[in-house]
């Protein structure tokens, strides 16, 4: 078996399934999808989903659809679930979703092991005890442009590209807000989008992008989006890069 992403056939239910979906999206309803090939979890993690009005879920393998610009997708992915290494159904997804952000439920991880998600650019971790009580919050959260993490995983993962870029001591120290604050910096957001995203104010935004580019040993943005496209001082350390 393997991951079902997209099939290529559409009949009447497909069709109809897909109708109904851009409907929702349309709605302003946040849509999800659930890539999960275990029926009875599938249909645990759904039901969960279900609880909140706000949010429609899907099961990936049986709606066909192409998302509307507008929308951003989110992907709830059960690593015990899928029969991929997750960095491979994450390069499917990408292909197909562009847009799309993904959130993975497996077992309690190490901070480390942590770390390594987010160099795959996840943006949200559920422990499988815990969805119950942290799924459709981290849904929600991670629709805002905002990461679902332990907030020590975030600092080592801020801490771990800073030496990358810069060969920075281990010592310096970054909040959580710098971490979440980073993470919109490199995805190219302004201190206005920022300050939204982060319900904070501009002058708060500002003041926390001139801290990291100080820590960075960087200038402006302007150079560091050069450090990070040169791939030489890459923000992520070999030993974090995806592995099978």
């Amino acid at each position: 078996m393997t991951l079902r992403i997209v099939r290529s056939t559409s009949g009447p239910r497909r069709r109809e399934a897909a109708s109904r979906l851009s409907m929702v999206c349309g709605r302003h309803l946040q849509c999800v999808y659930v890539a999960e090939q275990n029926r009875l979890a599938a249909e645990y993690l759904l039901q969960t989903l279900a609880n909140d009005r706000r949010v429609r879920a899907f099961p990936l393998g049986d709606v066909v659809v192409r998302e509307p610009e507008s929308t951003s997708p989110i992907f709830v992915v059960d690593r015990a679930g899928i029969d991929l290494p997750l960095w491979q159904c994450l390069q499917i997804l990408n292909a197909r979703y562009s847009a799309g952000k993904v959130i993975v439920l497996d077992q309690e991880r190490s901070q480390m092991e942590l770390v390594q998600l987010l160099s795959l650019g996840i943006r949200g971790f559920v422990s499988y005890p815990c969805v119950e009580q942290e799924l459709i919050k981290a849904v929600h959260w991670v629709s805002q442009g905002k990461m679902w993490f332990p907030a020590d995983a975030l600092e080592a993962y801020v801490q771990n590209s800073i030496r990358a870029l810069n060969g920075a001591p281990v010592g310096q120290q970054i909040t959580k807000r710098e971490s979440e604050v980073f993470e919109l910096v490199k995805r190219r957001l302004s201190n206005k989008e920022i300050a939204t995203i982060l319900r904070i104010s501009v002058r708060t935004a500002k003041f926390h992008v001139g801290n990291i580019l100080h820590k960075l040993n960087v200038t402006d943005r302007e150079q560091l989006r050069s450090s990070l496209a040169q791939g030489v001082n890459s923000p992520v350390p070999p030993v974090l890069r995806p592995v099978p």
